[in-house]
């Protein structure tokens, strides 16, 4: 095949691909918004676990961290650094530098095509 006929075809994918994304967006919004209203009730009546047809839905509580801003992981490590480390000053700002490039992977090259 020449490059104008996979091209060709590489548009048509992406346009079927944009077409269900968005219908499948619209079925997980849909789905998140049920399994809220099914969770509030499950609350408000003290229903802990529910069956239907055939599938067990157990209400647990589940806790998760927010993510820090990189200017806030930044600074905490330096606090971090600075007061149980004893590092003063400048030192514990190039020690939080050095232990980020040192957990960085290696450079990976690879070749894409931008439109």
């Amino acid at each position: 095949m020449n490059t104008d006929a996979l091209l060709y075809e590489v548009q048509g994918l992406e346009k079927e691909l944009a077409r269900l994304k968005a219908s499948t967006k619209i079925c997980k919004n849909r789905i998140d918004t049920l399994m809220s209203q099914v969770v509030q009730n499950m609350r408000t009546n003290g229903i802990e676990k529910y069956t239907y047809n055939g599938q067990t839905y157990n209400l647990k509580e589940h806790k998760i961290h927010t993510r820090k801003k990189d200017v806030e992981k930044k600074k905490d490590a330096i606090t971090v650094l600075q007061e149980d480390a004893g590092i003063e000053g400048q030192g514990a700002e190039e020690v939080y530098n050095k232990l980020v490039n040192a957990l960085r992977g290696p450079e990976k090259v690879s070749y894409v095509l931008k439109k």
